[in-house]
């Protein structure tokens, strides 16, 4: 084994070191380079993945942009053996972590224990959410892993293409010792680029930024007033805790709800309104002073949890999510405590701040 080795394996990021800032004096630390020269070495998988593979990739090219050294990738049995017998430091990523030191999943059950998890603003239970996104994730999560070691370097993605990264020059590369775990926030991130914009490099910033692409989510996009057109004066109008509207919805949302299929249900791109005078009473719980209006925050709430409870008790054995927007006047949380149904999924849209 290497004298010094940086472990970059686990389920979520996790390395045996603790977070260090490039170039910092520290008294036990692996040198990556040094005067543009370094005998580390990346160990990488034979049968690594796509994600696995880019992220391994992506570390020796941005090591090298900071320092001008082009780290080797052992990558055969052969080399990978030859490595880890060395002298030479060496950066051991994804399944090889494990590998070469096989009690590393005891360091990650024993950060993982006390780590907490991120709280979300609105109360909803988490058990099945957190399934969906761990699966989405699962894919990604090697790339990611390496994707935390360059951010921890000092690599940073404002957006996409050359121009939007920031890299440090270093003389001299080090990480102290370790000990990290990186688990990923519980909501899902994700970056969109609208209408005609330019999409070269997206998919890359997505990935530097441990985010994932729009088309892992569920269905968001304007949708409501396909089903409850009729109902008011116009779409924005509606009579929205109104049980009957919640009925009307699910009647026109049973058909794909019962065939498994995700449903948007959200609002449409304007401001909502409402005669009901049960609606009034709640929207004047709170003055959304951005759009100068009465927020609908929970009027929209009531009106998601209704439709979506009415639909699973038609058909309890469906997995089916019904996905709706944060956006115009529904964009402040909530002035009372509740609990979302499981099958509702928020997409966040906070451009205007």
């Amino acid at each position: 084994m290497p004298a010094s080795v940086f472990f970059v394996g686990g389920i979520h990021f996790a390395c045996e070191a603790r977070a260090d800032i490039a170039g910092r004096s520290q008294e036990v630390a692996l040198t990556i380079a040094k005067g543009e020269e370094s005998d580390a070495v990346i160990v990488l998988a034979p049968d690594a993945g796509r994600y696995e593979r880019q992220g391994a990739y992506d570390l020796a090219h941005y090591i090298e942009m900071m320092t001008g050294v082009a780290l080797p990738i052992a990558e055969t049995p052969k080399d990978i053996e030859k490595a880890l017998a060395s002298e030479r430091s060496a950066l051991v990523s994804g399944r090889e972590a494990f590998g070469a030191k096989p009690d590393l999943h005891l360091v990650l059950v024993r950060k993982l224990k006390k780590a907490s998890l991120y709280s979300d603003r609105w109360n909803r239970p988490p058990a099945r959410r957190k399934a969906r996104i761990s699966r989405r994730r699962q894919r990604r999560k090697r790339l990611f892993r390496c994707r935390g070691i360059i951010a921890r370097l000092g690599g940073r993605w404002f957006k996409p293409g050359d121009f939007g990264e920031c890299v440090p020059n270093e003389d001299e590369l080090k990480k102290g010792d370790l000990n990290v775990v990186y688990s990923s926030p519980f909501e899902i991130r994700s970056f969109s680029i609208s209408w005609l914009g330019e999409q070269a490099g997206r998919e890359d910033f997505l990935l530097r930024n441990l985010m994932t692409d729009g088309a892992d989510l569920p269905a968001a996009g304007h949708n409501l007033g396909n089903f409850t057109r009729g109902l008011g004066k116009n779409v924005f109008e509606i009579p929205l805790t109104d049980p009957a509207t919640a009925s009307y919805i699910a009647d026109g949302a049973d058909k794909s709800y019962a065939a498994q299929k995700n449903i948007s249900l959200a609002m449409q791109d304007g401001l909502y309104s409402s005669n009901s005078e049960q609606d009034k009473q709640l929207m004047s719980l709170q003055w959304d002073k951005y759009m100068l209006r009465p927020s609908v925050t929970n009027v929209m709430l009531r009106l998601y949890n209704n439709v979506a409870d009415t639909l699973h008790k038609r058909h309890p054995e469906s997995a089916s999510t019904l996905g709706f927007l944060i956006y115009s006047n529904m964009f402040l949380s909530p002035a009372r405590q509740m609990t979302l149904a499981p099958s509702l999924f928020w997409d966040d849209r906070a451009d205007r701040y």
